[in-house]
């Protein structure tokens, strides 16, 4: 039998994965109240630990086949993953070692040898079951006050409280979670993650609850609104977009379990491409979700928006400026990743020749030609990228 997660995480497990050195470190962050955010979703673990930054971190089991990546595990399969540059090269960090602890010392679990830290998380669980509903109410709003992600968590615990959530109510929590056109400098940042990481858990629990098809909605919706932010903030240290990147991988597993319940269209599909500059949609990832009729849809619209694009010479790199700067690469680089879901040589060939005005171009052509065993078409291509630029 598959040992559960409770089962797992121990200290013993912890600090085998970390290290001593690092389980010490760990320890520190955990003693110091660091890690905020802990929650439990099935076999998981999610928090966000502070320290140069704040750290997204993941603790649990199976993660590889429920996160879509590669994580590092031990033999017993007890995986992590955390967005410090440590946690990024596969190794288990303090900030792992912190999440564990804190998660044990909430269950009032064994830290060290057999030996309870004094677990304050319990006693005041126990003075906090000793207050009225109304009174823990009121602490609860007067700390909202101060708190929006707290506020945000709530409010879409409450509208998740329906057997039915309204749609509108839910975009309306990821629209107030999300920050508007305004520039958002970096000494802001922490906070909008905060409260950016309530959409996941909003996604999340409508999957867990069986809406996958309300969660597609939401999360597509979400992807939009993210992307369109991302254009106007100090996202220095990578955070915000990682928090995308994440939200993308959620938005995949909600239309792979919506299916006909909220079947992705070509139409949509072409939407978010346009908006998606960091290729969180890859198309490979998603054709198998767009119908024969809808992927036709969408070809269609990429090639109506490549045919506005006007051919250019190699003495005309002037013109391939302003053609660059109207789009050209988006829409060239959607037209090349058709071409290549459908082994279109000749239509690869035909794209990259819209723009002759950069040498590269024509070793490009050769390239693809010569991959494809025609050496003849690419040599005599090569050739012509000599002619048209000697000194190149």
């Amino acid at each position: 039998m598959k040992p559960s997660f409770d089962t797992l995480l121990t200290a013993r497990s912890l600090k085998s994965l970390a290290g001593a050195a690092v389980y010490q470190r760990g320890e520190g962050y955990f003693e110091s109240g660091l890690v905020s955010g802990l929650r439990r979703i099935n076999n998981r673990l999610k928090a966000v630990v502070t320290g140069t930054d704040a750290y997204q971190v993941t603790l649990g089991t199976d993660l590889g086949t429920d996160l879509g990546t590669e994580l590092r595990a031990d033999t017993q399969r007890l995986e992590f993953d955390c967005s410090c540059p440590m946690g990024e090269q596969g190794d288990c960090c303090k900030h792992v070692v912190a999440t564990g602890l804190t998660w044990l010392a909430q269950q009032g679990k064994a830290i060290s040898s057999g030996k309870l830290i004094p677990d304050n998380t319990r006693r005041l669980n126990d003075y906090l079951m000793q207050q009225s509903k109304e009174t823990l109410s009121a602490w609860l709003l007067q700390q909202c006050e101060q708190d929006p992600a707290l506020q945000q968590e709530l409010e879409g615990r409450a509208a998740l409280s329906s057997s039915a959530p309204e749609i509108g109510e839910l975009k309306q929590l990821v629209r107030n979670a999300l920050p508007g056109k305004s520039f958002v400098p970096y000494q802001r940042m922490r906070e909008v993650l905060r409260q950016a990481n309530t959409i996941v858990s909003l996604v999340e629990e409508l999957l867990n609850d069986g809406q996958p098809a309300v969660a597609a909605e939401l999360v597509d919706f979400g992807m939009r609104r993210g992307i369109a932010a991302y254009t106007s903030m100090d996202d220095s240290s990578g955070s915000f977009g990682e928090f995308l990147q994440e939200l993308s991988q959620w938005h995949l597993r909600a239309y792979v379990q919506a299916g006909t319940a909220c079947p992705l269209t070509g139409k949509r599909f072409f939407k978010l491409k346009q908006i998606d500059e960091w290729g969180y949609f890859q198309l490979e990832e998603y054709v198998s979700l767009l119908s024969d009729k809808e992927y036709k849809q969408y070809k269609k619209l990429v090639q109506a928006e490549w045919d506005k694009v006007p051919a250019v010479t190699p003495a005309a790199t002037r013109i391939s400026s302003r053609i660059s700067s109207s789009g050209h690469f988006w829409i060239a680089a959607l037209m090349q990743e058709l071409a290549g879901h459908e082994k279109d040589v000749n239509a690869m060939v035909e794209i990259k020749r819209r723009d002759l005005s950069v040498p590269y171009r024509f070793l490009e052509i050769a390239q693809v030609l010569q991959h494809a065993g025609r050496d003849d078409e690419a040599l005599s291509w090569a050739e012509q990228g000599i002619q048209f630029f000697p000194d190149s």
